[in-house]
């Protein structure tokens, strides 16, 4: 069962699958939300509402999993075009003149 704790802005990488997970912070404490867990896990029905966004899913374009989609596929090509852009050491960050291999 996919129960999600973090962002409140999940919703946003979730395009039409917004009822597909549990969000820990919809419960008033963790005792209620073991009670609904295990009430999932005894209904078949209400199991199956947490996979029905298969059926519906279309695919992330145009929507902000889009772009986080894009951003992780590029990441270290973002990398380099951002020391690039800026190639002075900066606290924290390793120069450009630094060569790995």
């Amino acid at each position: 069962m996919p129960v999600y704790l973090g962002s409140p802005k999940v919703n946003a990488f979730l395009p039409g699958m917004e009822d597909a997970v549990i969000r820990v912070a919809d419960f008033p404490s963790p005792q209620a939300l073991a009670e609904y867990l295990k009430r999932v896990a005894a209904d078949e029905t209400l199991y199956a509402k947490f996979h029905a966004w298969r059926d519906r899913f279309r695919g992330y374009e145009g929507t902000t999993m889009a772009g986080a989609y894009s951003n992780v596929r590029n990441l270290f090509c973002n990398l380099c075009d951002r020391v690039r852009q800026d190639p002075h050491a900066h606290r924290g960050r390793i120069k450009a003149e630094v060569r790995w291999l």
